[in-house]
């Protein structure tokens, strides 16, 4: 019986730390934003770091969405390209919102929440395991299985404590 040599296909690859700290500072972005939401005088964010953050959250979602729709579904890819289109855009919007230190609906902020934290955990497990071990077919189906329903679930939760934190009512959104 041959015995599989581990070392040689588990490389640890230097983008799985490039992911996690582009996830930790989009993380801080976040809890900054909503820190500072409490001090209305102290939100002075920098035009930049909202467009990048607003920007990665489009990005994030439109890959998670896409990558989760492509691979779990039979719909054509135009249907595939539009979900994860207008699914990234209401990322964008509530990363937009929530960083301008704007009220938010609390199901938008739900929403928002589980799209992008959903979108972080599917793209680190998914993203992370072909980067770790290359020869593997689990790994991503963990991200889809496993770790984005958690990250949905945990986004969902942090958005309904955000948006119950700084309460603004559906019908009043969007004045």
């Amino acid at each position: 019986m041959a015995s599989r040599p581990c070392r040689k296909n588990c490389r640890f690859d230097k983008s799985i730390l490039f992911i996690l700290f582009v996830a930790l500072c989009v993380a801080k972005i976040y809890y900054n934003a909503a820190s500072l939401k409490s001090h209305q005088e102290n939100i002075a964010m920098i035009s930049f770091v909202k467009i990048l953050a607003t920007c990665f959250a489009f990005l994030l979602v439109l890959f998670f969405i896409g990558t989760t729709l492509t691979i779990t579904s039979q719909l054509p890819i135009g249907l595939t390209g539009a979900v994860s289109v207008v699914a990234a855009f209401l990322a964008g919007w509530f990363s937009w919102r929530l960083i301008s230190g704007q009220p938010t609906a609390k199901s938008l902020a739900i929403l928002g929440g589980a799209l992008i934290v959903g979108g972080i955990f599917f793209t680190l497990v998914f993203l992370g395991s072909m980067a770790v071990i290359k020869d593997t077919s689990q790994g991503p189906m963990i991200g889809i299985f496993i770790a984005a329903p958690l990250g949905i679930l945990l986004g969902a939760l942090g958005g309904y404590q955000y948006a119950t934190k700084f309460a603004i009512s559906d019908s009043q959104n969007d004045k």
